[in-house]
């Protein structure tokens, strides 16, 4: 008698862990156009800069402006609110916001937001890195569609959501009320493509 298969649970991570801006520090994995290997766009002294890891082309391009925003999650109903903080204010570390949704006072922290020429918070439908218009390193298709991971981080927190036969929601309260898998297109969550975009993701792996 053959033995049951153990079920692979998983534990969905919060919404903004794998964005753009949450890894631009680590970095974002992308093609080289000289070579064709893999080159790193990262964010280094107020620059977004980009270096291979094969030719050792390297390219930077400075930040543009800087601006303030004032970011909280609201006790009352859990939602997650930003709000931009005009000139006169900036000076202040956390400044008392209202909730736009139930109306409830929140202490937001005053953060710096540097806009870089271009950049936006997600990335091109096809995979294309905003920053310097190269495609994404990780990058494939299935069934037509593509798919794709912003550096090796990325990668495997797809291979573990997709390969789960149980995947659990971590705590929405304080995040909007959505998880990282939010950002997944429904095909990629369908039960019927998990084998078929598991193995494309395990190819991407071995590159």
């Amino acid at each position: 008698m053959s033995e049951r298969r153990a079920v692979k649970r998983y534990t969905d991570k919060p919404y903004w862990t794998y964005s753009m801006f949450s890894l631009c520090a680590q970095g974002i994995c992308v093609v080289c156009p000289k070579c064709g290997k893999m080159g790193i766009v990262k964010e280094e002294n107020d620059s977004c800069v980009f270096k291979c890891t094969g030719c050792g082309e390297r390219q930077s391009q400075r930040f543009e402006r800087k601006e303030c925003a004032a970011e909280a999650s609201c006790k009352g109903c859990g939602r997650f609110f930003r709000e931009d903080v005009p000139k006169e204010k900036q000076q202040f570390k956390v400044l008392n916001i209202k909730c736009p949704r139930c109306g409830e006072i929140a202490a937001a922290p005053v953060r710096l937001k540097r806009r870089l020429t271009g950049i936006i918070s997600s990335t091109d439908p096809d995979g294309v890195d905003p920053n310097t218009g190269y495609p994404l390193y990780y990058r494939t298709t299935f069934d037509g569609k593509p798919i794709w991971a912003l550096n090796r981080e990325h990668l495997q927190y797809l291979i573990n959501y997709i390969e789960a036969d149980l995947r659990e929601t971590s705590d929405k309260r304080f995040i909007g009320k959505k998880t990282q898998s939010d950002h997944l297109p429904k095909f990629m969550k369908l039960a019927k493509n998990r084998d078929g975009i598991s193995k494309a993701l395990r190819r991407l792996q071995e590159k």
